[in-house]
């Protein structure tokens, strides 16, 4: 998807084409990437994005699914799965992704309103953190999945 027309500089929006500006998205993008895989190493349980318990992925994923009231299909390679609780990347605009606590499978939805100008990791990240801050609650009248 381009964000300008023809001959105008996706990053600056000038025209023409700029070494400086694709040089400087690039290097953003490997840091993003970076900060992603050093948060996946401290956080999930297996170093690496993925699940780990297919059980405790299955009654998380049940939670999430009662909680939206539809059956979410979220990329399994893309889930956190941490010690205590699962990140799926489930969501629209506005959401980002859900949290799910392993132990009372409350569903905390992580908003795009979460992102931090100032980080440069992804803004999930910023959201999860956000999470783990305590500055979130779980969504109200959410029930345990049965």
């Amino acid at each position: 998807m381009k964000l300008f027309d023809e001959g105008v500089c996706e990053i600056c929006g000038k025209s023409g084409f700029h070494p400086e500006c694709e040089d400087r998205a690039i290097r953003a993008a490997l840091e993003a990437k970076e900060i992603d895989l050093n948060f996946t190493k401290q956080y999930a349980i297996s170093r690496t994005l993925g699940t780990v318990n297919h059980q405790d992925y299955i009654e998380a994923k049940a939670a999430l699914d009662f909680h939206l009231g539809w059956v979410s299909t979220p990329e399994q390679d893309e889930v956190i799965a941490s010690k205590d609780w699962f990140f799926f990347p489930v969501g629209w605009i506005g959401v980002i992704g859900h949290i799910v606590e392993k132990q009372t499978k409350h569903v905390f939805p992580l908003g795009s309103g979460l992102y931090n100008p100032d980080s440069n990791a992804p803004v999930k990240w910023d959201a999860i953190h956000a999470y783990l801050e305590g500055k979130l609650e779980p969504t109200s009248g959410n029930k345990k999945c049965q």
